[in-house]
């Protein structure tokens, strides 16, 4: 039967599998603090796009652990290594609450696939999704700005997937506000999307 599967962010970076909270007491509640500058955007890996193939580079599934190194990136994984083969299909939703010191900022979520450690060492995008704060309440609508460090609960999209986990590989999700060239870098200014005002183009976001 096809069921709902869900994992749950732990304080300490780690990644819950629903099995792992039967009988489990409440997961460790705490927030996590990057600094997302517009002049230093998350550079696009691989991913399911033919832009950076009309650049030169690679499309597809990559490995993305050059960018869970930066700073402005928040990493979560599954602890202990899958015992069997774990198999996903249909729509993968992400649940956020954030907060932001800008009018408007993007929260981008990517779910990977940790390889055994060993010489083929890598965490290969499975998918990805990004949510601007400007159009937190739809796409016809455009939202509020964001109100200083206010709390928001929005949910960001990864588009739908059929793919199985293999025995020993781990989960993981990564957390930032940037994925370019494949989207356009947030400036973190309530403004015309079009719009380019170089004198806040470094205008840091503290998410």
């Amino acid at each position: 039967a096809v069921r709902e599967r869900k994992l749950w962010f732990s304080r300490r970076h780690s990644l819950k599998l629903e099995s792992e909270m039967f009988g489990a007491s409440a997961i460790e509640a705490g927030d996590d603090e990057y600094n997302y500058s517009p002049r230093d955007p998350m550079r696009t890996i691989g991913g399911n796009n033919l832009i950076l193939m009309m650049l030169g580079d690679k499309c597809g599934p990559q490995d993305q652990t050059q960018n869970e190194k930066r700073k402005d990136v928040v990493v979560f994984t599954t602890e202990t290594p899958l015992s069997e083969p774990l198999a996903i299909t249909g729509k993968i939703i992400a649940t956020l609450y954030v907060s932001s010191n800008r009018p408007d900022t993007d929260f981008t979520v990517s779910l990977n696939d940790v390889y055994p450690d060993g010489l083929h060492h890598k965490s290969v995008q499975v998918r990805y999704g990004v949510q601007r704060m400007r159009w937190r309440d739809g796409p016809t609508k455009e939202s509020e700005p964001m109100e200083r460090d206010q709390v928001y609960k929005i949910t960001v999209d990864l588009w739908p997937t059929s793919y199985v986990f293999n025995p020993g590989h781990k989960l993981r999700v990564t957390i930032s506000s940037s994925n370019s060239p494949y989207y356009m870098k947030n400036d973190n200014m309530d403004d015309d999307i079009v719009r380019k005002r170089p004198e806040f183009i470094n205008e840091r976001a503290r998410n």
